[in-house]
């Protein structure tokens, strides 16, 4: 029985090994540390009353993790900036992040443009592209990152760079804590999710062949879980290609309830949970998925791992990159290619 369930995975239409690549996100989180150590930065020219970050999808998830890990933390908002432009109250006094892995998103061009014009301080975190060049122009920081990845495989290295970044100015304080519990734990669960590790020992595969055929639904809470929920909706469109509906407690109990509990669906919730939700929000989760739940084909939750925000925050992750990545195999789909984000930026390109 476990080798029929094995043989689900259809290993060979990973072309350009892209589970080599999730499996190696401790080491590009290490190396991205690394760069953001290295970027220089001990004091700031001016000021700060905020920081925003610049980026979309893949790049742009690095803001939103750190936005959900230090939101709380620092006496300033971190805002993350998903347009071409930027509200008006960010300018002189804002830290900006120009987060884009090829150096050549054009939506994130433009808000740099505003920012530099502002006369806000600008940090590039790229791996060369246009922005690379500009920074250079300009004079600004820039954290260069290693080239040859799809974006959203190489968040290890935007986010590390970004928060090695601000650790050495001084926001968080002393982090390396939380990074060498971050570092352990992955590896560990390096092994849980690893292909060796059969279906019935391995959370990720069993996952996914419980949501296999099936839409799916992430539910998250305020905080970490919501960032992650966000990058496993990401993960799921990019690596399965399929549709994900992404929703947050207490919000989702004033709307999102009405519609999952009117009628049966073939949905798959995937609750993702955290030892620092609210108290309500606990009994919000329990109540909501027991109404739920007659109307629907299954449901699981994950809860984070680990004592520190950070680590608790990269198990949630790693368990869904490789969730997608088995979604995939088992769907029997590529999950490297996104031909069709390259066709929208030709057309983009041609109608300019």
């Amino acid at each position: 029985m476990e080798k029929n369930l094995e043989d689900q995975f259809q290993y060979s239409v990973d072309s350009q090994d892209m589970g080599r690549v999730i499996e190696e996100l401790p080491e590009m989180l290490r190396k991205g540390r690394e760069i953001g150590s290295r970027g220089g930065a001990t004091s700031l020219k001016g000021p700060v009353s905020s920081i925003a970050f610049l980026g979309m999808g893949g790049s742009g998830i690095a803001g939103e993790l750190i936005s959900s890990l230090f939101g709380d933390a620092v006496p300033f908002p971190i805002w993350v900036i998903r347009d071409y432009k930027i509200p008006s109250f960010l300018g002189k006094d804002t830290l900006f992040f120009a987060v884009s892995y090829s150096g050549d998103t054009e939506e994130t061009l433009e808000s740099c443009s505003l920012a530099l014009e502002r006369g806000g301080q600008v940090v590039a975190v790229t791996s060369g592209g246009r922005l690379s060049s500009i920074s250079q122009e300009k004079g600004f920081p820039l954290l260069r990152i290693p080239a040859g990845f799809q974006p959203r495989a190489a968040l290890g290295f935007l986010f590390g760079a970004s928060l090695s970044y601000l650790e050495n100015l001084g926001f968080f304080g002393d982090l390396n804590p939380m990074w060498e519990e971050t570092f352990s734990l992955l590896e560990n669960l390096k092994e849980v999710f690893s292909p060796k590790t059969p279906v019935e020992e391995n959370p990720a595969k069993k996952l996914a062949l419980q949501a296999l055929d099936k839409e799916i639904v992430i539910f998250s809470s305020p905080g970490i879980t919501n960032s992650a929920a966000l990058r496993w909706k990401a993960q799921l469109n990019e690596n399965s290609k399929l549709p994900a509906l992404v929703d947050s407690y207490p919000e989702l109990d004033h709307n999102t309830l009405v519609a999952l509990s009117f009628q049966k669906r073939d949905i798959y919730l995937i609750t993702l949970r955290d030892l620092e939700e609210h108290p309500r929000i606990s009994l919000r989760i329990r109540f909501t998925t027991e109404i739920i739940q007659p109307q629907i084909s299954g449901c699981a939750e994950i809860h984070s791992q680990g004592k520190s925000r950070l680590a608790r925050l990269f198990s949630l992750l790693y368990f869904g990159d490789f969730l997608s990545w088995y979604l995939a195999l088992a769907r029997g789909v590529d999950p490297t290619p996104v031909e069709v984000i390259k066709e929208l930026k030709n057309r983009m390109a041609r109608g300019a």
